[in-house]
């Protein structure tokens, strides 16, 4: 977990390195077809799992599907149409 007397002020394109939520570090992230990548896995899991929150914590979405991934250049799309059918 980060240090709150350690976090320094960053610009925009900083954060997209850190979880919205818990503000660590994003080794792997959640993603839905919002296509939002702001919340690491360990955050959306424990919404989905724990407080039965399906929506997007940055949009509000309702997710029915989320992938749990580190390839920040993938897209919901591109998940669809290339990797669905081998993942089922």
């Amino acid at each position: 977990m980060v240090d709150a007397r350690n976090r320094v002020q960053s610009d925009v394109s900083d954060t997209d390195n850190y979880c919205v939520l818990c503000y660590n570090v994003i080794e792997f992230f959640a993603m839905g077809s919002c296509d939002h990548k702001n919340t690491c896995q360990k955050c959306s899991l424990r919404l989905r799992l724990i407080l039965d929150d399906n929506k997007c914590s940055i949009c509000k979405t309702e997710l029915d599907e989320i992938i749990v991934t580190n390839n920040k250049s993938l897209s919901w799309t591109e998940f669809d149409k290339k990797f669905r059918k081998k993942a089922i």
